[in-house]
């Protein structure tokens, strides 16, 4: 018995745990909470005295303050930090939730991927090397239960790990950080998911292996499974495309970005209580192992059919504020409309960046709205480095309702453009309608594709074409207020005849204009290559300068004048 001594001074609180009444059903209820309140109180405890869950709280520290450093540091820097945007930064180009919160929170899945499993096996495990674990299955607790308090503390200990997240909240908030809290929730629910995956992982290793070593062990190795899927999916694609997205990898993602699919949090609970399940399972030391083993089976078959199951479900929610994993609001309420079931088959290899941004900024948010969606790919490569020069490679075919058309765009834009082709609906309007602005008596704003400045009527300021999708282009006409102008038509002899890349100086008193010549303005379009300068209130012109390609020195225009075009040949 003195072999056994330091188990038993371990789990003494047991002893000081009242009995249940005998003949009370009410009082054995009372007796396995009783002795679930101790269980709790006792594996606190020793939480708190392990050596492991002190060094998560120690690392977690460094890491999460080194990754909101960097996130604050790019997150300024984009934002045009020390002149680093010319005063005009890229910061709202993306959130706080994808600039700070994504990488600041990462250092908590790194934690929760190499420190927790230790964590949780040291205190699973710990009793059964010990011996107490045998004192504790002499009380009244359903073996679930026992497990079930394991976890509540582990999960209690990793809440307080995350206080370091926390306190990069306030430090934001106190720099006058902008928080949206629907966003900022779904990433800290993720990630306390997540933990509880890595929890119920490492319980149910624990108890099924006779030594914490081969715990970790195991622990590391279904770790990196889950990791050998995500890179067969990325080469692949395919069904293993589709099991990557509940991987754990693929699931913090989604969360760091602000979306939460049903599907997903079903599976991870039903894998969460599979693992507490086996471990609950494994815990019963009296039961023969080969009922244990039948169990164990029946536990597997029964969590791959719930898994299954689950993976019917649609509803998402994007609780974004930049609603970055959804199409506008229109667009969505029009793609409702259509019923009729579509179906994409994209001739892109896995490894072509264009099926990522086709998959990542389309198809994921298609999903979304059409549940119904079909779509699969075709190569003959997992590169497609050699089928570029195939006939049909790149191209992405939408069919609905027996009608077809082809695309190469990527884009959501480009996208939905061939779909609402197919459908014969006219896309939702963008954009606020003008009071009073009509043409040929009806309202003009529509979903526009591109627009084109040029002085079309001649008048000494410029106007704007704009090309509509399924509509005639519309002319908007500059009938406001006008002041001075001048306009240059360059011509070059020694560079290209339309003067591509020229630049004109023009300086009046104290004010300085420059303009080049470019050769595009927008999709598919290209406006005038005339040179437009409007002068406002300045009526002469001091100096005229043109600077053309390849040369050093500038040309000097002599003779121009305010109101007038100025027609100028490279010499």
């Amino acid at each position: 018995m003195r072999s056994h001594e330091p188990a038993v001074s371990r789990s003494a609180g047991l002893q000081a745990c009242p009995g249940p009444p005998t003949g009370s059903p009410k009082g054995l209820r009372y007796a396995r909470l009783r002795s679930f309140i101790w269980l709790v109180r006792k594996e606190w405890r020793e939480l708190v005295a392990s050596r492991s869950w002190w060094i998560l709280l120690v690392a977690m520290g460094p890491l999460v303050g080194v990754s909101f450093i960097s996130a604050v540091r790019t997150y300024a820097e984009a934002s045009g930090l020390n002149g680093t945007a010319v005063g005009q930064g890229v910061g709202e180009a993306f959130s706080p939730l994808v600039g700070v919160w994504a990488p600041t929170f990462s250092a908590c899945e790194l934690a929760a991927a190499f420190l927790l499993p230790f964590v949780g096996i040291r205190l699973v495990s710990g009793d059964r090397q010990s011996g107490a674990l045998k004192i504790e299955l002499q009380h009244p607790m359903p073996a679930f239960a026992r497990i079930s308090a394991k976890a509540l503390v582990l999960l209690a200990g990793w809440g307080i790990a995350t206080t370091a997240p926390a306190l990069a909240i306030l430090l934001w908030k106190s720099y006058g950080g902008h928080l949206y809290p629907p966003e900022l929730a779904t990433v800290v629910f993720g990630h306390m998911l997540n933990a509880g995956l890595t929890i119920a992982l490492a319980a149910a290793t624990a108890s099924v292996t006779e030594h914490p070593s081969t715990a970790a062990i195991l622990t590391l190795s279904v770790t990196v499974g889950t990791w050998i899927i995500n890179f067969i999916a990325a080469v692949h694609g395919g069904v293993w495309e589709r099991a990557a997205g509940y991987t754990p990898t693929a699931m913090v993602a989604e969360f760091q970005h602000g979306l939460i699919r049903l599907d997903v949090v079903l599976v991870a609970l039903a894998l969460v209580f599979a693992g507490l399940g086996l471990a609950a399972i494994w815990m019963r030391l009296g039961v023969p192992v080969r009922r244990r083993v039948n169990e164990s089976i029946a536990l597997g078959a029964l969590t791959a059919a719930v898994m299954f199951a689950c993976t019917f479900v649609t509803p998402s929610w994007d609780t974004s504020e930049s609603r970055g994993n959804s199409f506008p609001e229109a667009d969505e309420e029009a793609l409702k409309e259509i019923r009729t079931p579509l179906r994409i088959e994209a001739h892109l290899a896995p490894e072509d960046p264009r099926r990522a941004d086709l998959e990542h900024r389309a198809l994921s948010k298609l999903r979304r709205v059409m549940p119904r969606v079909q779509v699969h790919y075709m190569s003959a490569t997992s590169i497609g480095l050699f089928e570029q020069t195939a006939p049909h490679y790149g191209e992405i075919w939408y069919e609905l309702g027996g009608r077809k058309t082809m695309s190469r765009i990527t884009t959501a834009e480009g996208v939905l453009e061939a779909i609402y082709e197919i459908a014969g609906i006219e896309p939702p309007a963008k954009g606020k309608v003008l009071a009073g602005a009509a043409i040929r008596g009806r309202d003009f704003p529509r979903s526009s594709r591109t627009a084109a400045v040029s002085d079309f009527d001649g008048d000494g300021d410029l106007d704007i074409v704009v090309n509509n999708f399924n509509c005639e282009p519309y002319l908007l006409r500059n009938d406001a207020a006008k002041g001075n102008y001048v306009s240059f038509k360059l011509r070059g002899t020694k560079t290209s005849r339309d003067a591509f890349g020229a630049r004109v100086k023009l300086t009046s008193g104290s004010h300085i204009w420059n303009r080049c010549v470019a050769t595009s303005g927008g999709y598919l379009t290209q406006s005038s290559k005339t040179v437009h300068i409007g002068l406002g209130d300045a009526a002469t012109i001091d100096s005229v300068e043109v600077y053309w390609p390849g040369q050093k020195e500038p040309q000097h225009v002599q003779g121009a004048g305010s109101n007038q075009v100025v027609e100028v040949v490279q010499q």
